[in-house]
C-alpha cells in the first residue's frame, strides 16, 4: 500500500514539473516543436526517446503530431497542479 502511494506522489510531482516547464510554450501545434519534443523526451524518455514505444524520430512524427501529443500531455498534467 505504501509503495503505491509513494508511486502516485512521485507521478503527480512528475506531471507538475512537466506542466511548470511546458505551460508557457505555445499550444499552436506547429510552433516551438523542437522545444516541445525535447520536453516530451526529457520527461518520458522510455516512451518518446530513442527506442521508446513512440520514438519521435524513428517513427517520423511531424510537427502537428508532436504538437498534438504535447497538448494532450499538457492538458492531462494540468489536473495535478494545485
Amino acid at each position: 500500500m505504501a509503495k503505491s502511494l509513494e508511486w502516485k506522489l512521485v507521478r503527480e510531482e512528475h506531471y507538475r514539473q512537466f506542466y511548470k516547464e511546458a505551460k508557457n510554450l505555445s499550444t499552436t501545434f506547429d510552433i516551438d516543436v523542437k522545444r516541445k519534443a525535447g520536453l516530451l523526451i526529457r520527461y518520458w524518455p522510455r516512451r518518446f526517446g530513442p527506442g521508446g514505444k513512440q520514438d519521435l524520430e524513428a517513427r517520423g512524427y511531424d510537427a502537428l503530431q508532436i504538437g498534438g501529443l504535447f497538448n494532450y500531455l499538457l492538458n492531462y498534467s494540468r489536473k495535478y497542479v494545485k
